[in-house]
This record gives structure tokens, C-alpha cells and sequence, in this order.
């Protein structure tokens, strides 16, 4: 069975081991990893490594401590909710500095570009009804992002065609 054949997908929590293995394998510099590897192997019920059971969660952490900082300072924050924004506030930076970047986008830009993003997401959560079946209130449908080129584009656009 292919995913396409499949109706549902089921994403399981990442065990305690299972992302101590994914962080060994990513940590370019071992030695800066081994507190925090080192909670997760003697606390795998802990928050931490709750919070690091999703895949989401687990890919924000080995992105934002790929090339530098302290990983353990994971340790010291408080609840679910401080991790989770912890990760979140220090993911684009650390994209930013990470991946190939040769027109030289900043930080600035890409939260610019994401922000504008969800101009267009429903917050209500509700959606007309007119609206796709399948479609959510928190789903970017592409051939409804046109009026992010701005009205003299898009006008400029039509009337060329």
C-alpha cells in the first residue's frame, strides 16, 4: 500500500530513544548535544522528551541547534508551551543561516513573507460555504493567493494577456 492508496495516516509519538538517535545522528558537534541527550535517555517520560515526541517538534530542535548554540538550554524552560515557542521564535533564523541562501534572504523578509501568508488563513476557523469539501480554515488554497501580487499587477498582468 502507497500513501495515495491510503484513507488515513496516523502519525505516532516519536519514542524517547528513537529521537535520541535522531538528534545523534544530526549533532555536528557532539559534545554541545550530551546534556540534552543525556536528559532524554534518564528522563524519557519527562516534558522534554513529550515535547520532543512529535516529529514537528523534534526537526524544530535539531534545525535551530544544528550549527551553534546550547541545546541544553531546553532543559531550563518551564512548560510545553516555552519549549514549543522557544523553538518556534529561533527556526527561521536558523534556516536562514543554514540552508543555501543565494539571494541573500533575511530573516526579516521570510517572517515578512510568512506573516503576509496568513493574511490569507481563515481565523474564525469557519469557511463559506462555497468552499471545497476537504479544505480547512487553516489550508493556503494556491489559486486563491492571486491577490498577493497586489491589485496593479494583477491588472497590469490581465491586460497583457
Amino acid at each position: 500500500m502507497t500513501v495515495l492508496d491510503a484513507a488515513r495516516i496516523n502519525v505516532a509519538p516519536v519514542a524517547a530513544g528513537d529521537a535520541l538517535t535522531y538528534l545523534s545522528g544530526r549533532a555536528l558537534d557532539a559534545a554541545r548535544w550530551q546534556p540534552l541527550l543525556d536528559h532524554l535517555a534518564t528522563c524519557p517520560g519527562g516534558l522534554l522528551a513529550t515535547v520532543l515526541s512529535t516529529p514537528w517538534r523534534l526537526c524544530l530542535a535539531a534545525t535551530v541547534y544544528q550549527q551553534d548554540g546550547d541545546p541544553a538550554e531546553l532543559l531550563a524552560l518551564p512548560d510545553a508551551d516555552a519549549l514549543h515557542e522557544h523553538l518556534l521564535t529561533r527556526f527561521i533564523p536558523a534556516v536562514t543561516r543554514t540552508v543555501p541562501n543565494p539571494r541573500g534572504y533575511t530573516t526579516d523578509d521570510v517572517h515578512r513573507w510568512l506573516h503576509h501568508l496568513t493574511t490569507h488563513l481563515d481565523p474564525t476557523g469557519t469557511l463559506p460555504s462555497t468552499t471545497p469539501a476537504g479544505v480547512k480554515a487553516t489550508d493556503l488554497v494556491l489559486h486563491e493567493l492571486w491577490p498577493l501580487a497586489g491589485r496593479t499587477r494583477i491588472r497590469t498582468t490581465d491586460a497583457l494577456l
